[in-house]
């Protein structure tokens, strides 16, 4: 568990895709209460679905669950869902994609991979959602690297755009 408060932090640049899951494991781990100016619904509902509470709505738990099912599970369908959301096709669409109903598609992106109300924040998105540093390169897999064979998020961004 990650806690290191530039991680989840408003306007830090170090603020990862993942913050609010991030944010809602430390105030478990610390034992903090929720902060208005950072914390929303979602921090909320994470928090709730990690401490297992059952008190939210079933389908907003249901979604936080299959979302966390996806961020935790295969890492090419994880990957596919990440460059998928770095587009501009609207969630609607990609729910019908993945065959999933619109709000784990929501989920998904608030709680794990929340980089769409950062479409102008190019450098950010670069290092952190893309994962790439100007001295290492590329952190993530890479399309041109040998023995790939599923395309990486850079690809399946560019290619779809």
């Amino acid at each position: 568990m990650e806690t290191d408060p530039l991680q989840w932090l408003p306007d830090s640049f170090y603020r990862q895709p993942n913050w609010r899951w991030l944010r809602a494991e430390y105030l478990i781990a610390t034992g903090r209460r929720m902060n208005a100016r950072i914390d929303d619904e979602w921090v909320s509902t994470a928090r709730k679905v990690l401490q297992g509470h059952r008190t939210e709505s079933a389908s907003k738990v249901a979604a936080v669950r299959a979302a966390r099912e996806i961020q935790f599970g295969k890492p090419a369908v994880k990957e596919e869902w990440e460059a998928r959301l770095l587009t501009e096709e609207p969630l609607e669409c990609l729910a019908e994609r993945f065959a999933v109903p619109t709000i784990v598609v929501e989920a998904f992106s608030e709680l794990f991979f929340a980089v769409r109300s950062m479409r102008k924040a190019t450098d950010w998105l670069l290092a952190r959602a893309i994962g790439f540093s100007a001295l290492r390169g590329f952190t993530t897999r890479c399309p041109t690297r040998p023995g790939n064979s599923q395309p990486s998020r850079v690809a399946l961004t560019y290619s779809t755009s």
